[in-house]
């Protein structure tokens, strides 16, 4: 998955000025359970610039679903989650409590 904004103005990011990666999971398995708590948990595996950046998760808006139609004009609104500020270079693992973010109702 790529993420974030090309460093540079140059031909070195193919075009691409800012990256966005969906996750879309299904949680009908959940469907009247308790939910304890839940977590979206990843890994910077590489980032251009080794510096503190913020690290957002959004939701799309309205359980709006992705699907082979998204691209970038025709993407689904989201609203911000969660964001954490820190060095992925530093410290790769990043982790957002999700946890009021997930429908058990369904």
């Amino acid at each position: 998955m790529q993420v974030g904004r090309c460093p540079t103005s140059d031909s070195s990011c193919n075009g691409i000025g800012v990256a966005r990666t969906y996750f879309q999971f299904d949680t009908g398995f959940l469907a009247g359970k308790q939910l304890l708590g839940a977590a979206f948990n990843i890994r910077a595996v590489h980032s251009a610039q080794c510096a503190q950046h913020w690290h957002q998760v959004y939701r799309t808006a309205d359980d709006r679903r992705v699907d082979p139609g998204t691209n970038w004009n025709n993407h689904p609104p989201g609203r911000l989650v969660r964001e954490v500020f820190r060095d992925a270079c530093a410290d790769p693992a990043l982790g957002f409590d999700v946890a009021g973010e997930v429908n058990v109702n369904r």
